[in-house]
């Protein structure tokens, strides 16, 4: 096996930690399966399951804000056939759609940003298969769909408009004609933030092979470019069927790819090819397996890919179950990606059935089964680093259900969730599993020059945090003299003049910390110390020489001398000449760095 450009460390610097898993539903006998799961940039986050209710399998949701979840709601309470599939999108504010299959029928529900509820199911389209669901983060939504449940079916398109609450179907279907659909009429669709949609999927030929295609989608309905993303020849080597597509698309909408398996010769292979407008470029394998490989088997991948177009994409071997990752926009492969890592340096016990999520911030996390029943993950850090295996199943949750029943998802700050079913099939328990990105690096503000105040109020920006506000905690010369969730804090008592230093460090729940950068506290709050000496014949017309002695704390800033006859002078030492006889009141300023300033007063007489 050829060893790609992921960068491997055994312990990199850990900026995300586990959270306790929390327990959705159960332990019960009524889950049926975990469908979906998804994160908007914000940290907002929904999943769909199925759950037994009066003899049928129906759509429950939960709703994540902050990190905590909301009780789980029925959405098809008032349908009678039972669900065959659903799936979930969220965009930023709590915005999310949820739709699902039940006799024959594709519905929708949408719970809006402000809102308390989700609409009542909406009939969108007699549909068939599983559907992929998508919302970018303006709050637009598409679901693709196959428009019939058996026999020759198209795949057709419905668009939420982001300042809707229902579906309308986009005129004519995204394939050339009705045909069978491979993959169980599942395909795959990601949505950029210009409100518009990719769209992938696989079919049957008439030769009986399966191609995969995919075509880009608007409100105004299909593109006009359909492209066959399968490959005729790659590396001198004939390809065949191609299936198991997936897409990703970055904010901007031109950047985009998609991923999926073909075969080659003896081998199923990974491929991975961009999407520039409606053209697909050079595909490159993502497997690891090599340009020449004469045989193996690649597993469809799954492909993550955020909006400032990096991405990841997992993929499993066999027949030794190996775990496959490459990653796209790291250090190592900054504008391709590369050919793919073999992670386990011993085959796993079973498939691994790999998941990939990655955050807009760039760290990511692939979930995987090592073994039967167990649920391990690998934490990626922007540069590609991979922490090794994080173990995430555990005996009190018991075994975890095959690969359909999980999901993983990724906000923008770098917070992780990964879903799963686990337990006895009489006592099984839908659980999320928090990765929790550390806080980000509080940033002290305010001036270093040297200041009067003796009591100042320290101020610093809020560090960044999209599910729990950290707490804040404050030093002043090394030691710790507040704890506070504000992002001031007010000296109580006179400090020394002198010479401080401060700092903030952010540190959340799960005592994970965030240091802000040291900062100068110039305390100088005595008025400078002034003397003033004249020297000469105090007589008209004759020289006068005036010297200024300042000191301060923090240095003298300033010297201003009024000589009383309308003339100034701003150094410490001058001469003046007085015209004519009279007394003069002579007023020496002399203002520190910090601000403070002393006035001397003296009278001069002129004979």
């Amino acid at each position: 096996m050829i060893v790609g450009t992921l960068a491997l460390a055994a312990a990199p610097a850990a900026r995300a930690a586990l959270g306790p898993p929390v327990t959705i539903d159960g332990p019960s006998s009524a889950i049926v399966s975990l469908d979906a799961l998804a994160l908007a940039p914000d940290g907002s986050g929904a999943l769909v399951y199925r759950k037994t209710s009066d003899g049928a399998a129906h759509v429950f949701a939960s709703l994540e804000h902050a990190g905590a979840w909301s009780a789980p709601v029925q959405l098809d309470a008032t349908l009678p056939a039972g669900a065959s599939a659903s799936a979930v999108a969220v965009a930023d504010g709590g915005r999310v759609a949820v739709v699902w299959i039940a006799g024959g029928m594709l519905y929708g529900s949408v719970h809006a940003a402000s809102s308390s509820a989700f609409t009542a199911p909406q009939a969108i389209a007699p549909a068939g298969g599983t559907p992929a669901l998508g919302m970018g983060v303006s709050g637009t939504a598409y679901v693709a769909y196959a428009s019939a449940s058996a026999g020759p079916s198209n795949v057709d398109v419905a668009r939420l408009d982001r300042s809707s609450a229902s579906f309308a179907v986009l005129p004519g279907p995204l394939n050339a004609a009705p045909t069978a659909l491979a993959g169980a009429g599942r395909p795959s669709i990601a949505v950029a933030a210009d409100g518009t949609a990719v769209v992938a999927w696989a079919q049957f030929q008439a030769d009986g092979s399966t191609h995969v295609f995919v075509r880009r989608a608007s409100a105004a309905g299909p593109s006009p470019v359909l492209d066959d993303a399968t490959v005729a020849t790659l590396a001198g080597v004939s390809g065949g069927s191609a299936d198991s597509p997936a897409v990703g698309v970055a904010y901007d909408a031109s950047d985009a790819w998609v991923s999926f398996r073909e075969t080659f010769g003896t081998a199923s292979r990974v491929l991975v090819t961009p999407l520039v407008g409606d053209a697909l470029r050079m595909p490159v394998f993502a497997d690891s397996l090599g340009a020449g490989a004469a045989a193996g088997s690649a597993s469809a991948p799954s492909l993550a890919v955020n909006g400032n177009a990096a991405g990841l994409l997992a993929a499993e071997l066999s027949p030794g179950n190996d775990l496959v990752l490459a990653t796209l926009g790291t250090p190592g492969k900054p504008s391709g990606w590369s050919p793919g890592t073999v992670l386990n340096t011993t085959p796993d016990a079973v498939a691994p059935g790999p998941l990939a999520a990655l955050s807009a911030s760039g760290s990511g996390v692939v979930a995987y089964s090592p073994a039967a029943g167990v649920l391990d993950a690998e934490l990626f850090a922007a540069d590609g680093t991979a922490s090794g295996p994080l173990a995430l199943s555990n005996a009190t949750l018991g075994a975890v259900l095959a690969p359909d029943g999980r999901g993983v998802a990724a906000d923008a700050g770098g917070d992780l969730l990964v879903a799963y079913v686990a337990g006895a099939p009489a006592a099984l328990s839908l659980v999320v599993q928090p990765i929790v990105a550390a806080p980000g690096a509080p940033r002290a503000t305010g001036t270093q020059l040297w200041i009067a105040d003796k009591r100042p109020v320290l101020r610093w920006q809020a560090s960044s945090d999209l599910w729990a506000p950290p707490v804040y905690s404050v030093y002043i010369d090394g030691r710790r003299v507040a704890t506070t969730s504000a992002t001031s804090y007010a000296v109580p008592a006179d400090l020394r003049e002198g010479r401080h230093s401060w700092k903030v460090v952010a540190s959340d729940s799960l005592r994970q910390t965030a240091t802000s950068q040291t900062r100068r506290l110039l305390i100088n709050g005595a008025h400078p110390a002034v003397a003033l000496h004249i020297g000469g014949s105090r007589s008209a017309g004759a020289a006068l020489r005036f010297t200024v002695t300042a000191s301060a704390l923090s240095g003298v800033g300033r010297v201003s001398l009024d000589y009383g006859d309308g003339h100034t002078a701003g150094a410490l030492r001058s001469t003046h000449v007085y015209a004519s006889a009279g007394s003069y009141s002579v007023l020496v300023t002399v203002t520190d760095r910090a601000g403070l300033a002393t006035v001397l007063r003296r009278v001069v007489t002129i004979s």
